[in-house]
C-alpha cells in the first residue's frame, strides 16, 4: 500500500529554482532518509510535503486517513506549541498526544458513578454505554498509553522527577525532546522528522535509532549523520542539483551506488563524445576530397549524428563550502575567562559555578 507519493515536485522563489520535479512514492513502513548538501531543499521539500510551504507545480498524496507527525527544525520558533500553559506538566503534554482516549476515559469516569447510583432504564443506559465506550478504550490502547508516555519520557532523558515539571522551566532543547516524545508516543501513520538527533546525547539517540528502526508505520527523516541513517532507514532520497533520485538502501549503500553510477555516466558520455569526435573528423576529411561521391557520403554521416540521442554530461556534484579566517593582528595569550557561571529556566538549574579560561591556540571540545 503506497503511503505518499510526490508527483513532479518544484518550488521557486523568484526565478530562482530550489526544487525542480522531484518525484517518489514510499509504501507503508518503509523509512527513507533525505540527504543532501547545506541548501539542496530538503526543509523545504518537507515543507511541501507538510503543506506549509505551496508547490510551484506538482502535488503530494498522502493516505486517505493517515494521520502525520512533524517535528521541525525551527518546531520552537512557533510559540503556539508553548504558549503559557500556566501550570501544564511535561507529563500533561505527553498524554495531550491521547486527546480522544482522555475523553473517553473521563467519560468512562462519570458513567461508573452512575452506575454505582443509578437504577432501571437509567442503569441500563448507562450500562450499554459504559460497554461500548469501555471496547473502544481498551482497543486504542487506554490501558497502556500512561505507562506508554512515561517509559518513552524517560528513554528521551527526561527522569520521573521531571514529569511534573511545568513546561516553562524547560530548556530549548528539552522542549524539542518533548516533542519529540509527544510525536513518538502517538505513533502517527506518517512521522516526519527533520534533524531529530540535533538536541540528544549519545544514549538517548542510540535509544531513538532502536526505536525507529522497529517502527511500524512510515517515517521519513532528514539527518546528516550517516550512522544514523544507516542503523535507521532503508531508503535514501538524495536531492542534488535541484533533482531528486530515490536509492532502495541505506545510506551508505546509496553513497557506493551513486559513485558507480557517476562513473558510469560519466563513461558512457565520454565514450559517445570521442565517437562524435571521430565521425566529425570522418566528414571532414570526406568534404577535403571535393568530389560528390564524398559530398554524399559526408551528408548521410551528419545526418546520422544528428539522429544520435545525445548522452547529457552528468551534473558535477555541488562545490564545498570555502572559507577563510584571517588575524588583523596576534591576539594576547588569554583568549577566555569564564568565572562562576550558572544558567537556568525556572526552577531547572542547568548549571552553576562553572570556571575555566582557554588560552591561545587551545582547542576546546564542550561534550
Amino acid at each position: 500500500m503506497i503511503s505518499i507519493s510526490v508527483s513532479d515536485l518544484s518550488y521557486k522563489i523568484g526565478e530562482k529554482v530550489i526544487l525542480d520535479s522531484v518525484s517518489f512514492s514510499l509504501d507503508a513502513g518503509d523509512r527513507l532518509g533525505i540527504v543532501g548538501v547545506n541548501g539542496a531543499g530538503k526543509s523545504t521539500l518537507l515543507g511541501m510535503i507538510t503543506s506549509r510551504l505551496t508547490p510551484t507545480e506538482g502535488s503530494v498524496y498522502i493516505a486517505k486517513n493517515y494521520r502525520v507527525g512533524v517535528l521541525e527544525q525551527n518546531s520552537l520558533s512557533d510559540s503556539a506549541l508553548f504558549a503559557d500553559g500556566g501550570e501544564e506538566t511535561v507529563l500533561d503534554r505527553m498524554y495531550d498526544a491521547f486527546g480522544e482516549l482522555r475523553s473517553i476515559e473521563a467519560r468512562l469516569a462519570v458513567l461508573q458513578e452512575k452506575l454505582d447510583t443509578a437504577s432501571g432504564a437509567e442503569l441500563e443506559s448507562a450500562a450499554s454505554e459504559f460497554s461500548s465506550l469501555n471496547a473502544r478504550f481498551t482497543e486504542g490502547g487506554g490501558l497502556y498509553y500512561k505507562s506508554k508516555c512515561k517509559s518513552i519520557l524517560i528513554h528521551l532523558g527526561f527522569p520521573e522527577s521531571m514529569h511534573s515539571q511545568p513546561l516553562s522551566g524547560l530548556s530549548g532543547g528539552e522542549r524539542t525532546r518533548l516533542l519529540l516524545a509527544q510525536l513518538l508516543a502517538s505513533e502517527p501513520e506518517l512521522l516526519i522528522l527533520d534533524e531529530p538527533t540535533n538536541h540528544l546525547d549519545t544514549d538517548t539517540m542510540a535509544w531513538l535509532e532502536e526505536h525507529l528502526s522497529s517502527y511500524p508505520k512510515t517515517v521519513i527523516v532528514v539527518s546528516h549523520d550517516r550512522f544514523f541513517l544507516d542503523r535507521v532507514t532503508n531508503k535514501t532520497l538524495d536531492i542534488e542539483n535541484r533533482r531528486a533520485t530515490l536509492y532502495k538502501c541505506p545510506y551508505s549503500a546509496f553513497a557506493e551506488q551513486k559513485k558507480q553510477d557517476y562513473r558510469a555516466k560519466m563513461k558512457k558520455y565520454e565514450l559517445q563524445q570521442k565517437e562524435i569526435a571521430r565521425q566529425e573528423a570522418i566528414i571532414e576529411q570526406q568534404r577535403r576530397f571535393n568530389r560528390e561521391k564524398n559530398f554524399i557520403k559526408a551528408e548521410s554521416r551528419m545526418k546520422a549524428l544528428e539522429r544520435m540521442e545525445k548522452v547529457e554530461r552528468p551534473d558535477d556534484a555541488p562545490k564545498g563550502i570555502g572559507f577563510s579566517f584571517r588575524a588583523g593582528i596576534e591576539s594576547g595569550n588569554d583568549v577566555l575567562s569564564v568565572k562562576e557561571l550558572s544558567m537556568g529556566f525556572g526552577q531547572n538549574t542547568l548549571f552553576s559555578g562553572i570556571s575555566f579560561d582557554v588560552k591561545k591556540r587551545e582547542r576546546v571540545f564542550i561534550l
